[in-house]
């Protein structure tokens, strides 16, 4: 397991936050300082003078997506879980998840078309089976499908078909998914053998459009909107940057060895250095719009920086501009083992572990996971 000492810092001013001294800058209660799940922070000062709240943004839900889950409940409906597989952690949106809890779900695991050749299909549904099974989520099955490269779609229709029990068929996932690629591929199947048209319409009670495709008599699919999710990059970067950072051909390995006081600039968006430990051999696994550089410490700020300020390296986004503008995370790694340090909607680092400390930057708000490598192909 990795442990995670952390440098933190204020989302309104920036100054690094600390928990031992209330009347030095940056004083934030201890139990918010070590509670992760808590990706946004405000010193003492900004709080009480500006009266943020502290609790984290998770994700964009509200009441009337609620509304609509709570009826899903009530019929006992199957739910079609999308996710994306090049940013599947941070697919997951916990406060969602709990209400999925006792429901049946069929899990589409996007975006097959997106990862390298060599990954195996069948751990890579271990994989997302072991998670889902964390999350306490009631799975009936975890199928990888493409909606843009067709594949698997004509036999996800028939899995429907026999999960359903003539239930309705609730579709829920994030934006940038490919939730609504997938039900377009699915309409070119779709065959309405119900005298109702397909609408769309606002959901009962809420202002949610959602698409309703007919079943049958008295059935139907619920094309719910897409999700946002406060704690990804894709929320906090400008459309022409969204556009480089997503994906939309396969996604190649690339390699680079990084020994003690060497840094990885992925782009503009982010950095990881390592800190503590022998050399190390990280696979990175990025859009390949995203260009990636290695450099030498101690120089590391300065030409970050100057990486910023100049548009050096692609992207680099209007809203990073100074070291204040990221969020710092410490990452100890205390055993060896294939590992993988994410960052949400962005893309992962891939190493194997054996007593390091690595350095993450990312933008403030943007959360990160480190969890067992999705790819163990990372060779000393």
């Amino acid at each position: 397991m990795a442990k995670l000492n952390i440098i933190r810092r204020c989302y309104s001013c920036g100054v690094v936050l600390q928990s031992k001294d209330p009347q030095k800058d940056g004083y934030v209660e201890n139990e918010f300082l070590q509670d992760l799940s808590k990706g946004v922070l405000f010193c003492s000062k900004c709080f009480h003078s500006e009266k943020y709240n502290l609790a984290p943004k998770e994700a964009s839900l509200d009441h009337e997506f609620f509304t609509m889950i709570a009826d899903a409940q009530a019929t006992d409906a199957l739910i079609v879980y999308v996710i994306n597989l090049f940013s599947f952690e941070a697919g997951f949106i916990r406060a969602l998840n709990h209400w999925l809890s006792g429901l049946d779900i069929l899990v589409l695991a996007n975006k097959r078309d997106i990862l390298p050749d060599d990954v195996n299909d069948d751990q890579l549904k271990e994989y997302v089976a072991h998670r889902l099974r964390v999350e306490k989520l009631k799975v009936l099955d975890v199928k990888l499908v493409s909606a843009s490269a067709d594949y698997n779609i004509r036999e996800v229709i028939d899995i429907i078909k026999d999960l359903r029990k003539r239930r309705d068929v609730y579709i829920i996932g994030q934006k940038h998914s490919g939730k609504t690629t997938l039900m377009e591929a699915f309409l070119k199947e779709y065959k309405n053998l119900s005298r109702t048209n397909i609408i769309t319409q606002n959901y009962p009670g809420t202002k949610l459009k959602v698409m309703q495709i007919p079943i049958d008599q008295s059935t139907y699919f619920y094309d719910t909107p897409g999700l946002g999710n406060d704690n990804s990059i894709l929320e906090k970067v400008e459309k022409p940057v969204l556009k480089a950072i997503v994906p939309v051909k396969k996604v190649e390995k690339r390699q680079f060895t990084i020994a003690k006081t060497q840094s990885l600039f992925i782009g503009g968006l982010a950095r990881i250095e390592l800190v503590e430990g022998e050399k190390t051999v990280v696979g990175c696994y990025f859009s390949d719009d995203v260009d990636i550089k290695k450099i030498v410490m101690p120089d590391a700020n300065k030409q970050f920086l100057r990486n910023l300020e100049k548009n050096l390296l692609h992207p680099t986004s209007k809203n990073l501009q100074s070291l204040k503008d990221f969020d710092i995370y410490d990452i100890v790694v205390d055993e060896e083992d294939s590992r993988d340090i994410g960052i949400n909607g962005l893309g992962w680092f891939s190493f194997i572990g054996a007593n390091q400390t690595f350095r993450l930057y990312v933008p403030k708000g943007v959360s990160f996971y480190t969890t067992r490598a999705k790819i163990k192909d990372v060779k000393q």
